[in-house]
């Protein structure tokens, strides 16, 4: 029952698994919640270094990195919720810059990762909205329009190959709708 976008995620960790005659271990899916853990260290380490001091981007990396929470969901229990985190923490962070064109198509990622995500898209919209409306340039316009055009070629690429073997284009509603529900 994982969306598509996860299941691209854990392919790979199967063909490994089957080469190496194991199948795919427990280890090998929590993995992925693992770097990305790791990852969004990092990444909030570096935002936070250009910004301000690196004893503050220290301490907020920290925050993030000693949380009990990160590592129960992800390397504990094996969820995937560190997947789409990250991939939300660099939707926030390519927003801040006003990276629409990349932004837009991460975000879409993301809700392929894990339909949770849908739920910071209002959010979304209303930063895209202020951020289109309060500085007046073309070219923020053109980078927003683009990156949903790439969001949809992000998304036709992740479902299309999901789609070939269901009997019709309504199976990802009803995934969605099952695991919103």
């Amino acid at each position: 029952d994982y969306p598509p976008g996860y299941m691209l995620v854990l392919w790979p960790l199967g063909l490994i698994g089957r080469l190496l005659g194991t199948g795919c271990t427990g280890m090998m899916t929590k993995l992925p919640a693992f770097l990305c853990d790791l990852a969004a260290i990092v990444l909030l380490y570096r935002f936070a270094k250009r910004r301000h001091s690196p004893r503050s981007a220290m301490w907020l990396s920290a925050l993030y990195a000693l949380h009990p929470l990160v590592y129960v969901t992800g390397a504990a229990w094996g969820q995937v919720d560190s997947v789409p985190a990250l991939l939300l923490l660099i939707v926030i962070l390519l927003a801040f810059e006003s990276r629409w064109i990349s932004a837009l198509p991460v975000y879409v990622l993301a809700v392929l990762m894990k339909p949770q995500a849908l739920m910071f898209g209002p959010l979304g919209l209303v930063a895209l909205i202020v951020d289109l409306t309060a500085h007046k340039r073309p070219g923020k316009l053109r980078g927003a329009l683009y990156g949903m055009g790439i969001s949809l070629v992000v998304a036709a690429a992740v479902v299309v190959p999901f789609s070939l073997k269901q009997p019709d284009w309504s199976w990802l509603i009803r995934l969605y709708g099952g695991t919103m529900s």
